[in-house]
């Protein structure tokens, strides 16, 4: 008989801390983990290149309209932040599914 092995939760949540959209990858999502890990690469990218191109001149950091150009990697920053706690809370979630379809499929 074929057996079909669960997919451990912890192991996708360490995947899914470690690097946007491995935890998918590894509980079977593969397409969403793939979006998940080229996301991760654009604002990385966004990142780097604002700092070369955008902060590579003198910045004076005195007065709040001279900190105007640390806004938009900060807000992507947030935002990277906040993607990459719902990934991991998802990859959990997506592992414990695959379980429970297991177990549902054996009975």
């Amino acid at each position: 008989m074929l057996e079909i092995k669960k997919k451990s939760v912890t192991l996708a949540t360490i995947l899914a801390l470690c690097v946007w959209g491995l935890g998918h990858i590894y509980a079977g999502r593969i397409r969403r983990g793939l979006i998940l890990l080229t996301g991760m690469m654009f604002f990385f990218l966004i990142e780097i290149l604002f700092y070369i191109l955008v902060l590579s001149g003198p910045i004076e950091t005195t007065g709040l309209y001279n900190m105007l150009p640390m806004l938009p990697p900060l807000v992507a920053g947030l935002a990277g932040f906040y993607v990459w706690i719902r990934q991991v809370v998802d990859a959990r979630k997506v592992a414990k599914e695959y379980n429970k379809m297991i177990r549902k499929s054996l009975v």
